[in-house]
């Protein structure tokens, strides 16, 4: 009770008269609610848009500003009050966002006084920080709790209990800041350089040395997270698959094996393993995992999202391409993307080109798949809507120029596609010239046949030999490569090239 009184009085001092927040219409009106909800509805884009509607009449700039200001802070008061019992938060999220409420009114309460009620607070949230492993909160915590048992309320045992803790956690604090640093560095390093450097592979292998000395010692989920990524980067560099699959199942172990489970840290290594697993062909594992991954992320977010993408690039690799149609006409009819999704939007356009290039060739019956429509896919449209990307430091170009070529060869577009013999003889010239890129090499060089023998199936195949047999040379599961460059395997593609050309000439 005497918490409670102390609580009572703090809050009764404050002379609170309302708590200002947004998402309920009560809470605010007029111009902020009009400026509210023109962003949320997508009418206000800048400044200047919401300025002129608002103020048709007052050209002074500064009563917008203001009311800007008191919409942001209006804004920050509403999340300190957000409901977390959604069902949209796991357990590790709650505890997070609460455990960070906790901790600042605890500063507030030391603050102004209440320091018996912020001690006792203070002990109920760290058994929570402790359990869910939020490092920094332990940090903060302990250290209070320290202090005012070891000077404001001297008790031997706990003081000697919280120092004790106290500097457990700032071991792993600092070895998780040593990997998260390290991590960051090779991060920024490698999307600086379009390809890697002797460097950055040299960076890789000291940070693994350097980071094997604290595994013994730590095992928080952020240390294994950003240090079994760093020793997977390490064999990434070298595009072993092979070794990039027991690093994620290395990872697994450990991370799956823990009382206080991250679903994010486990979803880092399960999708790194699909990735592999479908790059070796190992196409059962792979779904295992995919079914698995599917589970452990909200539905319809971004991460989700990323699975299912890698759903549809397995069944494409298993020439199941009618299950990857229906993948993919779920997806856009009943989830579509967030414009924050940028990115994962220009993969799902690239896939909708092949898969309706698979319509087109009678390979997907759009009639079997439950809500789809048949729609003729204009190629013109989608070169427009899918931006090439200057650096190209994954390869993201290479499949969109493939899939120019199928749908020209497949309406039998000859001409078209001998005016773009030149455009994509630069491209192999000056981005397809490392190992990284040796089977897009080959079948983009395969690709630039067609012309050259007149479109002739029996010509093609016999000038094509060498570059075929070159192409089998490094399958798909040793390549050294991206797992996105190759959407659909070359060789079927090729397959697919040859049934599509005729025993006759087409010259120009």
């Amino acid at each position: 009770m005497n918490n409670l009184k102390e609580l009572i009085s703090f809050v009764n001092k404050q002379k609170i008269a309302k708590v200002e927040v947004m998402g309920n219409d009560s809470n605010y009106t007029g111009k902020m609610k009009q400026l509210y909800n023109g962003i949320i509805e997508g009418k206000y884009n800048t400044d200047d848009d919401a300025f002129a509607d608002l103020y048709q009449s007052n050209k002074n700039e500064n009563t917008y500003k203001k009311l800007k200001y008191r919409l942001q802070n209006r804004l920050i008061n509403t999340v300190f009050f957000i409901d977390v019992n959604k069902p949209n938060y796991n357990d590790s999220q709650r505890a997070y966002y609460i455990s960070q409420k906790s901790v600042a009114a605890i500063d507030i309460l030391i603050g102004r006084g209440a320091r018996n009620t912020a001690i006792d607070l203070a002990e109920k949230t760290l058994r929570h920080t402790i359990r869910f492993e939020y490092t920094e909160m332990n940090i903060n915590l302990l250290k209070k709790l320290s202090r005012h048992y070891g000077v404001m309320k001297y008790n031997n045992k706990k003081f000697n209990k919280y120092s004790l803790l106290t500097q457990k956690y700032l071991e792993i604090f600092y070895a998780e800041t040593i990997a998260e640093q390290l991590y960051t560095r090779l991060t920024v390093n490698s999307n600086r350089n379009s390809s890697i450097s002797q460097e950055i592979a040299k960076e890789t292998m000291n940070s693994v040395e350097l980071l094997k000395r604290y595994l013994e010692k730590v095992d928080s989920n952020r240390f294994l997270m950003m240090t079994y990524l760093i020793f997977y980067s390490r064999y990434e560099i070298e595009y072993d698959f092979k070794n990039m699959l027991k690093i994620c199942n290395e990872a697994l172990n450990k991370l799956e094996n823990k009382e206080s489970k991250s679903s994010i840290s486990i979803y880092s290594f399960s999708s790194r393993k699909v990735n592999c697993l479908i790059q070796m062909k190992k196409y059962e594992e792979a779904e295992v995992e995919i079914m698995k991954g599917l589970k452990l992320v909200p539905e319809g977010k971004i991460n989700w999202l990323s699975t299912n993408e890698r759903y549809m690039r397995m069944s494409i690799h298993m020439k199941e391409y009618q299950k990857a149609f229906d993948v993919f006409t779920k997806i856009t009819l009943n989830y579509g993307f967030q414009p924050a999704y940028n990115k994962t939007i220009q993969l799902w356009r690239i896939y909708e080109a092949y898969l309706n290039f698979f319509i087109e060739i009678n390979k997907i019956d759009t009639s079997k798949t439950k809500g789809a429509t048949k729609k003729k896919f204009r190629i013109s449209k989608f070169i427009n809507e899918v931006p090439t990307y200057s650096s190209d430091k994954r390869g993201y170009n290479i499949p969109i120029l493939i899939i120019q070529v199928l749908f020209l060869l497949q309406q039998k577009k000859y001409n078209r596609i001998i005016d773009k013999v030149e455009a994509l003889n630069t491209y192999c010239y000056r981005h397809l010239k490392k190992d990284d890129t040796f089977r897009s090499n080959c079948f983009i060089k395969m690709l630039l046949l067609l012309p050259k023998c007149d479109f002739h199936r029996i010509a093609v195949e016999r000038k094509s030999k060498v570059l075929r047999d070159k192409l089998q040379s490094v399958p798909l599961e040793i390549a050294r490569q991206s797992a996105e460059i190759e959407i659909v395997p070359y060789e079927d593609l090729w397959e697919i090239v040859l049934n599509m050309l005729e025993a006759k000439f087409h010259k120009k």
